[in-house]
């Protein structure tokens, strides 16, 4: 699902919003020494395309936001409202690559397993 809206635009550049559904797996191991009660750190990292002078993400109040977490998962509310999107200007591992430096968004979001499906099913 994408959704792109363009806010204004002049002879400087202009701003789009986009909305965008992503689908991913876990790429680290999952730490299960507390499951079925186990909690996990979803790394999300985002970089352009074009070069940072053509194009730059711009986070715009992040906190609060709601983000669906897969069946079987819950995101861990009181930790999320502690952690937010931010946007580099800069991304480190384009330092030094032919053309040049791209902006790039992180997110960090907290999931925990929800364990009713094994404490009412498998136990």
């Amino acid at each position: 699902v994408r959704q792109m809206d363009l806010k204004w635009a002049n002879e400087k550049g202009s701003l789009v919003q986009c909305k965008m559904k992503f689908r991913a797996q876990f790429r680290e191991s999952l730490e299960l020494l507390k499951f079925p009660l186990d909690r996990q750190l979803l790394r999300v990292k985002i970089t352009a395309e074009s070069p940072i002078e053509q194009f730059q993400f711009i986070v715009v109040n992040s906190r609060d936001k709601r983000f669906e977490a897969p069946c079987g998962w819950d995101m861990d509310e009181e930790m999320q409202k502690q952690c937010s999107a931010y946007a580099r200007t800069m991304d480190y591992n384009f330092l030094f690559r032919p053309g040049g430096q791209r902006s790039c968004v992180s997110m960090l979001l907290h999931v925990q397993r929800d364990g009713d499906f094994y404490f009412h099913n498998v136990l």
